[in-house]
Parts: C-alpha cells; structure tokens; sequence
C-alpha cells in the first residue's frame, strides 16, 4: 500500500543542476510541506546547456558528481547515484525533470526500483511535441511510470493525457515562484533605487529580457520588433535591456548595429548585459 500524505516523511526535488532560482523554489517547497523534510538533490555541479554562474551552492543541495557537467554522466552513473542517495534519504516521494535526456530516465528508474512515488515536472505540450512511431511508443512507456506530473498549464496537462497519464493526476503549478522573496528583493531595490542604477549601468525606463542568448529563445525577433517600436515612435524614451549569455551574444550585438541602435555591453562576471536605445 502506497503511504498517505500524513504517514510521508521525505520528499526529493531532483534537477540536472540547480540554477539560482532552483533554489527558492526549493526552500519556499520546505515550508509548504513541513513537517515533512524536502531534499534537493542536483545530479551534477555544472550543466554546459546553462553555464550558470550561481556563486555559493547552499549547504542543503545535494550533489550527486560534483566538479562534472551533467552532459558528462552517464546512464549507469546517474542510476547507480540517485538510487544509493535516494534510499540514503528514505524518499517517499520524488520530483523529477520529465524522462529526458538519459539522465533523468536513470533517476526515474532508480526511484521506481526503491518503490518511490514519482512526480514528472514538465512544460511540453502538443506544439513542442517532436517524438513519431517507435520514439512515441517509448515516450508513453516512460510517462506512464509516472504516479503524477506538476506542469504550467492547460495544454501541458492535455498533452500529458494524450501520452496515458489521467488528467486527474496532472496538476497545476509547476512555474511557481516564492512571492514572499521576490517582494522583499523588490522592496529592497525601490529603497535603493538610483544605486542600483549606477551599479548595473541601467537606463532610467527599458524592457527587460531575461535568459540565455540561443536560437530558441528567437531574440532577434525582439531586436526587431524594438527597432519597429522606435519607428513607429521615434520619441520612446524606453530602452532595451538584455541580461544573459549564450553563443548568439556576438550575433545580437550585430543585428542591433546593423539596424542602427547603439549597444552597450557590460559584463559582470559571466552574464552580458546588451543595451539598445533609440
């Protein structure tokens, strides 16, 4: 018999590696869930997909091959790791970044040979969909290993029922965010509103683009649509702000010159800021 909710003790929140906002979502889990005890646990310290520069790991993440990227490890050394810590921990239930690559399939395997109650976080849909014929038939298989999934919305929630997983175990609320830390960093930043300026070089009004310079992100198509808005009101006085890093830094700066809007590139540590003003 599977445990009810009061008789689960531990819970584990699994990701490739924990990016910083990982983090919050983790602690902000803790609370909601007290008494029961949440670990985070990171497969590995660094990830080449985000290249994160994310200062001190705390003390509570677990890290399963640290100084290795995720990309690096392989099938049997995920499974063999993530089993060994998830019985460490007596985990009743584990949350887990979808079935792919090969390194979440061998957490979720590793769970499911302990008995642990298996969680799917994911954001896939109908639109994202790419699996056909035998590819499709094995990603069925692997969802429906899944007990329940936590995604963002209405057509992750479809899209999951169409792989096998009953609608009524797919629930909502994967893209939280701990309100209580953003509003207190948000009241910190107004009380020090003209130092943070001066600090990050920041115009005084701009759109803000947040994440990593690749092609799915499709920010040339920002660029664009900012030149047009400049165009069309060659008096806006809001500029545009793009934080992040990614191997089509070099590409936008471009774009942004070639359509004559000037580029200030500030870079603290491993993050590029990129600014466009009309």
């Amino acid at each position: 018999m599977k445990p009810s909710r009061a008789a689960m003790k531990s819970i584990g929140i699994v990701w490739g590696q924990y990016g910083p906002y990982h983090f919050a979502r983790a602690e902000a889990l803790q609370r909601l869930a007290s008494p029961m005890e949440v670990h985070a646990i990171e497969l590995a310290g660094q990830s080449r997909l985000y290249g994160w520069s994310r200062g001190a790991t705390p003390n509570s993440v677990r890290t399963l091959c640290p100084g290795r990227a995720v990309e690096e490890i392989s099938f049997t050394e995920a499974f063999k790791g993530a089993r060994a810590e998830f019985a460490r921990l007596k985990l009743d239930v584990c949350l887990l970044p979808s079935y792919s690559p090969r390194q979440y399939a061998a957490t979720l395997l590793a769970a499911k040979s302990l008995g642990i109650r298996t969680v799917m976080m994911n954001e896939s849909h109908a639109g994202t969909a790419r699996a056909a014929g035998l590819a499709k038939w094995v990603k069925r298989r692997l969802v429906g290993m899944f007990d329940a999934a936590l995604v963002g919305g209405g057509p992750q929630r479809r899209y999951l029922a169409s792989l096998g997983l009953p609608p009524e175990r797919v629930f909502l609320g994967y893209d939280a965010v701990d309100n209580e830390r953003f509003a207190a960093a948000a009241r910190h930043a107004r009380l020090h509103a003209a130092e943070l300026r001066r600090q990050h070089e920041l115009p005084d009004r701009y759109f803000l683009s947040l994440g990593r310079f690749v092609e799915k992100k499709n920010l040339e198509c920002l660029v664009r649509a900012y030149r047009g808005l400049l165009d069309s009101e060659p008096l806006a006085a809001t500029a545009l702000v793009f934080v992040g890093s990614g191997e089509l830094a070099v590409p936008l700066q471009e774009l942004s010159l070639s359509l004559g809007l000037p580029v200030h590139l500030h870079t603290p540590g491993r993050a590029a800021t990129v600014r466009g003003g009309g």
